[in-house]
């Protein structure tokens, strides 16, 4: 499939599966109160868009802050971005000439001890265009949504993964990117 017609395809995937998110400075996309899930939410993400959208992106790492370990995809097509509570994980990626990109932040699964952890597995990312101001959002182990991101002709995009609640207990976070375009 040539690149044109494997991003329409993307493009009809991901408007009929992605709920999206507001784009203001506060998003709070967390359940709230006693609905929390105890184990991860499944990864609805199509492993080859994940795959496709990695290597679209690895050559576009401008750079890196390491916290609880290196910052590097995964088997899954996941950067995976642990921040300890003395450090953020960060990356900045080169977006220059592309129109449209799209986040898939996501908690990693759980196993039993963290699943009984009811602090863990959450971090608050912050994303933000060049000079643009940041955007937030809450990214905790039900959280099941893919963030598009309108580049408007930015040239860089960075991404900071914190401590988010205070914890940093299995906090597996890892940030795919879809429908680079």
């Amino acid at each position: 499939m040539n690149i044109t017609l494997f991003n329409i395809a993307l493009s009809l995937s991901l408007a009929l599966t992605a709920t999206g998110c507001a784009a203001d400075q506060a998003t709070r996309i967390a359940a709230e109160g006693g609905n929390r899930q105890s184990a991860s939410a499944p990864d609805n993400v199509d492993p080859e868009l994940l795959r496709f959208g990695e290597a679209a992106m690895q050559g576009r790492v401008r750079s890196t802050v390491d916290a609880y370990s290196k910052i590097e995809a995964t088997a899954d097509f996941r950067y995976f971005m642990h921040p300890t509570m003395e450090k953020d994980a960060v990356m900045e990626f080169d977006v220059a000439n592309l129109e449209t990109i799209t986040l898939s932040p996501r908690i990693g699964t759980l196993d039993d001890a963290c699943s009984k952890d009811p602090a863990a597995g959450e971090v608050e990312i912050t994303y933000a265009l060049d000079t643009q101001a940041p955007v937030r959002l809450v990214v905790a182990r039900d959280f099941d949504q893919l963030v598009p991101i309108a580049l408007n002709g930015a040239e860089r995009l960075t991404v900071v993964v914190n401590h988010g609640n205070g914890v940093t207990t299995c906090d597996w976070f890892g940030l795919g990117v879809v429908n680079v375009g």
